[in-house]
């Protein structure tokens, strides 16, 4: 914790959204909304016939909204406050998913 009393992880993240641009997690939101929302209309059949359907799928494209606005927003966060050992290992970790995912098709 600092002197005023809030803990540092949440000062360094209110910093980094001061710096970043907004535009850019909104936009990938809503696109992942549309897109979600495209699938849930094809999976539906066609547009809601009820009430009940429309909310359902408002809900639906608010949640994929969020999702798209967040994830981006925190990949960017750890990026930038990344330490090299941090990116190393990351990498490291995602190279071994990757390969892992590779040898069970081939096996």
């Amino acid at each position: 914790m600092d002197d005023e009393g809030t803990f540092k992880v949440f000062k360094a993240f209110d910093d980094f959204l001061d710096r970043m641009p907004a535009w850019l997690f909104h936009s990938l939101g809503a696109l992942t909304a549309l897109m979600s929302l495209w699938f849930a209309l094809v999976l539906m059949g066609g547009l809601p016939r009820s009430i009940v359907e429309w909310i359902v799928l408002a809900m639906f494209g608010a949640f994929a909204y969020a999702v798209g606005f967040m994830i981006p927003l925190i990949v960017a966060y750890l990026v930038d406050t990344a330490s090299r050992l941090s990116v190393l290992l990351a990498f490291t970790g995602g190279a071994a998913l990757v390969s892992y995912a590779a040898l069970q098709g081939a096996l």
